[in-house]
Parts: C-alpha cells; structure tokens; sequence
C-alpha cells in the first residue's frame, strides 16, 4: 500500500511540474516556435540524465496546460493517470466533457495504456464514448471475480 501510495504522489507530482512547464511555455508563444527547440536544449544541457523533455513532449505539456487551465483539476483528476494517458486523452478525444469522463473512467478501473486507446477507438467507431456504468473489461473482471468467489 505504501508503494502505491508513493506512485500516487509521484504522478501527482509530475503532472503538476508538467502543466507548470506547459503554463511557462504557453506564455511564451509570442518567441515562436524556436523557443520550445532552445528550451528542450536547455534542459537537456542542464539535466543531462532527465527524460521526457524532448520537444514533441514539451509541446504535449504546452497542450496539456492550455486544455486544463483549472490547477485543481491538474492537482485532483489529471494527477490519477500516468502523463501516457494524459498524453492520449489529448490525441485522441476532442470533447472536454468525454476527456474528463476517460479520465476519471482510467483512474476508477485502473485501464492500462493500451486498454484506455482500445475503449476510445471503439467509442468512436460507435460515435460516443463507452457510457456504461460498467465497460467491457471491467465487468468481464467483475463477473470473473465474483464467480470464482462463490465456487471456494
């Protein structure tokens, strides 16, 4: 418990430092596109052993804190999910309302990168997001455990 607890924090943590870094380089748009190249630069001569600073990255954070301006949603709903889903939430949905909903639907069911990509691209063949209280994989998970409950 104690470890989860600790990868918690650090994804909170490191969501917060990305939409910080995201803020910076929003309000700095005005230097063009040439100061997301010299910061990634930057970064990289002054942490050599840092990672995730790579340009398309640094780009992803500039979207990331433009879509979620709100700090408390950042600190709150964002911080649940590794910066990979952040990252495929923002590719891949366009609606805020359905963004929020994968957010949250990720956290409670505990989707895996690939399952969070597979549940968007069938609501979208569908026209509209998995609205079930229960999607696919989790209620096969939830009918597996619960027999296999009543059989000991």
């Amino acid at each position: 418990m104690q470890m989860v607890n600790r990868r918690f924090r650090y994804v909170a943590r490191s969501s917060q430092v990305r939409g910080a870094i995201g803020e910076v380089i929003n309000s700095h748009k005005v230097w063009g596109n040439r100061f997301i190249e010299s910061l990634a630069k930057d970064i990289k001569l002054a942490f050599p052993n840092a990672k995730g600073y790579s340009i398309r990255n640094l780009k992803y954070m500039a979207k990331f804190a433009a879509t979620y301006p709100d700090r408390q949603f950042v600190q709150t709903v964002s911080a649940q999910i590794p910066w990979s889903h952040n990252v495929a939430i923002l590719d891949k949905v366009k609606d805020s309302d359905q963004r929020i909903w994968y957010i949250k639907k990720t956290a409670e069911n505990g989707w895996s990168h690939s399952v969070l990509i597979h549940q968007i691209e069938a609501a979208s063949m569908n026209g509209r997001p998995l609205r079930r209280k229960c999607p696919i994989l989790s209620c096969g998970f939830r009918l597996l455990r619960a027999s296999w409950r009543f059989r000991r």
